[in-house]
């Protein structure tokens, strides 16, 4: 299996088995609105959505980045991959490659 289709059996399983969904603004009373800010002041991975059926208040089940499609042009000698992301707070994003072939000159916003 080359590491093409291990990296797209990874991002496909991987996305496929999180079912997640954001809180939305409607569902905070009225009398709390004012108070939210200030209340997730320092909790802004609690704002993005959650892995559906996990404990809210754990940061970890919540997930702030989220891919695009990941195109990937490789040859015998070198490969070039773009992805796209929506992060909403500031977060690791992996990429793609392993110990032996790990990414070099990679950009961010260019």
């Amino acid at each position: 299996m080359t590491l093409l289709n291990r990296l797209f059996l990874f991002a496909l399983c991987g996305f496929m088995s999180i079912s997640c969904f954001a809180v939305s603004q409607k569902d905070v009373p009225a009398a709390l609105k004012p108070w939210q800010s200030w209340v997730l002041t320092d909790d802004k991975e609690l704002q993005c959505p959650f892995i559906n059926g996990a404990s809210y208040s754990d940061k970890q089940n919540h997930i702030c980045a989220w891919p695009s499609e990941l195109s990937i042009d490789a040859s015998d000698t070198k490969a070039q991959f773009q992805q796209s992301w929506q992060v909403m707070v500031e977060s690791l994003v992996p990429l793609p490659g392993d110990k032996q072939h790990w990414p070099t000159s990679v950009t961010v916003n260019g």
